[in-house]
């Protein structure tokens, strides 16, 4: 079930059946994996991929250990899963092995995991992703087990629809698809775009709209688009570079007006 009333979120649930597969019970290391063990029957939610070949992937997912004695753990697991495939000779089916390569404790349970949506632009962000726990507290994924707090900051609520950018600095506009950025020396800003249960919807740690209903980040028209409720709905427009550059200690004159592009009228039914 959901963690957030009312909300179904598009996840992927799934158990895996180890008889089936051709399992690697080790660690990268060689070392025995304890998790092995318990991973038998494990279910998994908010699978993401955070990295594929042409033989290969390298999903994220959360787990919720299960209760002892009685009592529930009110916390999850992020598991690393590599899984890759190989085509056997004599026409035998592809051998399928699936490895676990981390499993890091968490201090809450995951709300959300997504990508960066300039995962294909910027070098980076691909091999991480961007975690939620219901707490509204954000967290950068790396793989390998490398979970830290976010440089994006904490949303002031849980918010089920999320999205971030890596590097918010950086022109996207201008690269190609997994373009490396040369001469990009600076620190990378990141972003995080949140809308909760209550129609909020949040840039970190500001209010951005108090009665939105969806959103949605352009990576090409460089804006921020979200759809706001009432008699009169309307689809507004938020500069990235406004959002980037907001300093929350600056003035009003200082700081550029978030009023962006022209508003547009939608229709309603």
């Amino acid at each position: 079930e959901s963690l957030t009333p009312g909300f179904s979120p598009p996840t992927l649930l799934t158990t895996f059946d180890l008889s089936t597969l051709v399992f690697s019970n080790k660690m990268e290391g060689g070392d025995i994996s304890p998790e092995y063990l318990a991973f038998n029957g494990m279910k998994l939610r908010d699978m993401t991929i955070i990295d594929a070949s042409e033989d290969s992937f390298t999903i994220i997912a959360a787990s919720s250990p299960q209760g002892t004695r009685g009592r529930h753990h009110f916390h999850d697991n992020l598991v690393e899963i590599k899984i890759s495939w190989a085509s056997l000779e004599n026409g035998e089916r592809e051998r399928l092995d699936l490895q676990i390569s981390a499993c890091v404790p968490l201090k809450g349970r995951v709300l959300r995991i997504v990508n960066w949506s300039d995962t294909a632009l910027v070098t980076g962000a691909r091999w991480s992703a961007l975690i939620e726990l219901a707490d509204g507290m954000l967290l950068d994924y790396f793989s390998g087990g490398m979970v830290d707090c976010s440089k994006a900051g904490a949303l002031l609520e849980p918010c089920p629809w999320l999205a971030g950018l890596y590097d918010a600095k950086i022109d996207t506009t201008s690269l190609t698809p997994s373009a490396d950025v040369l001469g990009h020396d600076e620190p990378s800003k990141r972003l995080a775009f949140g809308l909760s249960s209550r129609y909020r919807l949040y840039c970190g740690e500001r209010l951005l709209s108090s009665a939105s209903t969806s959103f949605a980040v352009s990576l090409e028209h460089k804006f921020l688009s979200h759809i706001t409720l009432g008699s009169r709905p309307q689809q507004r427009f938020l500069p990235l570079a406004s959002l980037r550059d907001f300093d929350p200690f600056m003035g009003s004159d200082e700081n550029e007006a978030l009023d962006g592009y022209e508003a547009r009228s939608v229709e309603r039914g």
